[in-house]
């Protein structure tokens, strides 16, 4: 598990790890997240093409949410160019998927997981959800003009959890109480999280080099 402050950075890297698990014979598979603006870095292209031709065992999992920072991906690519179909051209299994429809996501992903496992090669999967929230934080940033906060609303109004917990509910796997309890447990362990980090020290000049090489 790991992850890259630079966009696309993590996935040449996801690759290079495939490419090893593959020479080691290994039966298991990489999963590689990035979003829609990583799209546009030549990396992602070239990696894509280099796990097409080894055949590698690795799923990539695009969350297109539409923005990058405060630009919208229609200022950012042309339209009626689907990711999607950019992954399909280097001859990689493509699927879009709603990304706001868990049950959806997690055929896709099974889907996936079985294609790169049995040798077939590298899946791609775009899930289509959208970003509530700002580029960084939990703030919403719409009051700047980059985009109508109606369309947030729009958008939160099919929030995947409440979705979810439905069907949970129309099925009788979960009840009510059940859902209510999770709530809590959940929020207890949000605000322990919130409380370590407020009371905990601030970080010292000597642990600047702390876990920064493996030994």
């Amino acid at each position: 598990e790991g992850s890259s402050a630079i966009v696309g950075g993590a996935v040449p890297i996801a690759v290079g790890t495939a490419l090893a698990v593959q020479m080691k014979k290994e039966n298991r598979i990489v999963a590689l997240y990035l979003g829609d603006a990583a799209t546009e870095e030549g990396v992602v292209w070239e990696s894509l093409n280099f796990a097409a031709l080894k055949k590698l065992p690795i799923v990539f999992v695009c969350e297109n949410n539409f923005f990058s920072v405060c630009s919208p991906l229609e200022t950012r690519q042309p339209p009626g160019v689907e990711i999607t179909k950019k992954a399909e051209s280097f001859g990689v299994k493509s699927e879009l998927v709603d990304g706001i429809n868990v049950l959806d996501v997690y055929e896709a992903t099974r889907r996936a997981r079985e294609w790169a496992l049995s040798g077939q090669g590298p899946y791609f999967i775009e899930t289509r959800s959208y970003r509530w929230r700002g580029h960084g934080g939990a703030g919403d940033d719409s009051h700047t003009g980059y985009r109508d906060p109606e369309e947030v609303k729009a958008w939160q109004a099919l929030c995947p959890v409440q979705s979810f917990g439905s069907i949970l509910l129309s099925r009788g796997i979960l009840t009510p109480e059940k859902i209510a309890t999770m709530e809590e447990s959940i929020k207890a362990e949000f605000e322990e999280a919130f409380q370590f980090g407020l009371t905990s020290p601030d970080p010292v000049e000597a642990d600047l080099y702390r876990h920064v090489y493996s030994d």
